[in-house]
């Protein structure tokens, strides 16, 4: 494309908020943030407050604020969760809430937020991969079948709603196809983005995770993630309103 792409968490928002540090629990093997805290040597630990939560709140006019953009949400923080959100809302925020949608906490984070849900979008992340791979690749993150019913629920209790399958593992357009199919089961009118794994070998590796059927996957979803299958998603959704692509895929994308 001719225009100058944004990257990451910047493609979907303009604050990034975090009020927890530490490796996320989920252990999902190319996740950019476990890596980075290996990177940059940074706390590895598990999850803890960080000034963010106690400090005042800050009013970001009409930016989207993505949260949280590090780890997932887990019923034992919840209520630290449910207590930031709220003082940011009352002071008029908007935010991206992005989460693999583990069912109780969610749902109960939605329950409890209904006073400001024009001011929120849940954008729940589900791979299009089988059962088997999903506890490979993201070994302790909730079952398809249950990020589904997450998002069903919010969408009931009237959020807008989207998907995030970023990174996809699909190497044939016949599972991309079979993916939105089965998403439109459970959401109306929101938006599903793709977006091809990135930098995944090297994530692996400081995750310590590029080994046995992990490496085997990666390699395979690499191989088969070419510039023409990017060209071929995209020529083929193109005209689909609800269907969107990350840099991934729009950085083999000529201007037209």
């Amino acid at each position: 494309m001719s225009k100058e792409l944004k990257f990451g968490t910047k493609e979907w928002s303009d604050i990034s908020i975090n009020i927890l540090k530490g490796d996320c629990p989920n252990k999902c093997v190319v996740c950019y943030a476990r890596a980075n805290n290996k990177r940059y040597k940074a706390y590895d630990g598990e999850l803890v407050l960080t000034n963010t939560f106690t400090n005042k709140i800050k009013k970001y006019a009409d930016k989207v604020c993505m949260y949280p953009t590090t780890h997932d949400i887990f019923p034992e923080h919840l209520d630290k969760h449910i207590d930031f959100l709220t003082r940011s809302l009352e002071l008029g925020n908007r935010f991206l809430i992005v989460t693999k949608g583990l069912s109780i906490p969610i749902i109960s984070m939605g329950n409890a937020l209904l006073k400001y849900q024009e001011q929120i979008e849940f954008r729940i992340s589900i791979p299009n991969i089988p059962t088997k791979s999903v506890s490979m690749m993201e070994p302790n993150a909730p079952q398809v079948a249950e990020r589904c019913t997450t998002l069903n629920e919010l969408e009931k209790l009237g959020y807008n709603v989207s998907v995030s399958c970023e990174p996809t593992f699909a190497t044939e357009i016949k599972y991309i196809e079979a993916f939105i199919n089965m998403v439109r089961v459970f959401t109306i009118n929101g938006d599903i983005w793709f977006g091809f794994i990135n930098n995944a070998i090297a994530r692996a590796k400081l995750n310590k995770q590029y080994d046995g059927d992990g490496k085997e996957a990666i390699d395979f979803i690499i191989k088969h993630q070419t510039p023409e299958f990017a060209v071929e998603i995209y020529n083929k959704y193109k005209d689909y309103d609800n269907i969107k692509f990350k840099e991934s895929i729009m950085k083999h994308i000529k201007s037209e």
